[in-house]
């Protein structure tokens, strides 16, 4: 069952456990296929952008990742700040 997949993968990263914390929360019911390349696509933007902003930056993925992390909690304050 799809709830049952979402909840093994929230501890998984970062990443994974937001986007499974909403699914499990709304009770989605869609097929495993579905759910992996949700997960997946999430995963592969999420390292995307951290990578670009390594090679703009010229820095260590570690830190980049950081910068993004940052960066996000920057906006969403602003956002419900503002």
């Amino acid at each position: 069952m799809a709830i049952f997949f979402f909840h093994n993968l929230s501890a998984a990263s970062p990443v994974t456990g937001p986007f499974a914390a909403s699914m499990i929360t709304l009770q989605f019911k869609w097929p495993e296929s579905e759910i992996n390349e949700k997960l997946e696509q999430k995963m592969v933007n999420a390292f995307n952008e951290v990578y670009a902003v390594k090679e703009n930056k010229k820095i260590p993925m570690r830190i980049a990742s950081f910068m993004v992390a940052i960066d996000r909690v920057s906006t969403a304050y602003a956002l419900r700040e503002g």
